[in-house]
């Protein structure tokens, strides 16, 4: 829950006042380790992506859609 968060919280400011967030958890992020988020601007919302740095491994993947559609 804690990589959702963080995941979002990179929007900050970017977000609409209500909307839906759907993540789908792939690999555990081992600590310490380094992660690259990325959320890719979408015509209906935002692409999230979260990595591993050093492998590329996927850590999360999701969407963030506004709820006033």
């Amino acid at each position: 829950m804690w990589l959702k968060a963080r995941t979002l919280a990179v929007l900050q400011g970017r977000l609409p006042d209500a909307y839906t967030a759907e993540v789908a958890f792939k690999l555990p992020v081992l600590l310490p380790a380094n992660i690259a988020i990325v959320a890719a601007r979408e015509p209906d919302g935002w692409a999230l992506d979260v990595r591993s740095v050093k492998s590329g491994k996927p850590h999360l993947s999701g969407s963030v859609r506004d709820a006033v559609r």
